[in-house]
Parts: structure tokens; sequence; C-alpha cells
């Protein structure tokens, strides 16, 4: 779905990648993938969960 490498306000590359894959027991999922070099964050959501972070993150970015 989509990968992105930058360097953040601390001079720090980052990565985010984003993609779309099934569970046997839930179905459609999304896994966000976030990687710094002193830190990592994975997290695994639905597809409504996926939007309303889309959303809130759209709305503070609108600030």
């Amino acid at each position: 779905m989509g990968t992105r490498y930058f360097e953040n306000e601390l001079g720090r590359e980052i990565l985010i990648d984003v993609s779309e894959m099934e569970q046997d027991d839930i179905g459609r999922v999304i896994l966000i993938v976030m990687e710094g070099p002193e830190s990592s964050a994975t997290n695994l959501v639905t597809p409504k969960e996926a939007e309303m972070l889309r959303q809130a993150l759209n709305d503070w970015a609108a600030q």
C-alpha cells in the first residue's frame, strides 16, 4: 500500500510502511509499521480502525 522513508525534525531516518493482509480469524487487516534508529512500533488494525486513525491525523494536520 505504501512505504515512506524520510528524515524527521530531529535528523533521524524514519520508515513508515502500511500494508494489507488477510488474517484467518478476522479477515482483512492493515499492518502499520514505524521504525526509527531507536524505536519501532507495529500495529495491526481493522479497516475501520485505519480509517478512524486517518481521519484523526487529518484533523490534527488541518490545525
